[in-house]
């Protein structure tokens, strides 16, 4: 199954916000400094463009699920 992300704030499941302001919780911030993530402006949340340093930009992001038994 596919999803397509059509804008940051309401369709991607990556984008989150803090007392910091809004981040990017993508796999590919897992090991960059504390605040690299923080690509998403007060424009790309309104008007729902994707940030120039969206990860998904460069290449997509393959997520196994596996159900607990």
């Amino acid at each position: 199954m596919n999803k397509i992300i059509k804008n940051c704030r309401n369709s991607c499941p990556f984008y989150g916000s803090s007392i910091d302001g809004m981040e990017y919780n993508h796999p590919y911030w897992d090991n960059k400094g504390s605040y690299d993530n923080m690509i998403i402006t007060q424009m790309n949340s309104m008007d729902g463009a994707i940030p120039i340093k969206c990860p998904l930009r460069i290449e997509p992001l393959t997520i196994n699920y596996k159900l607990k038994s």
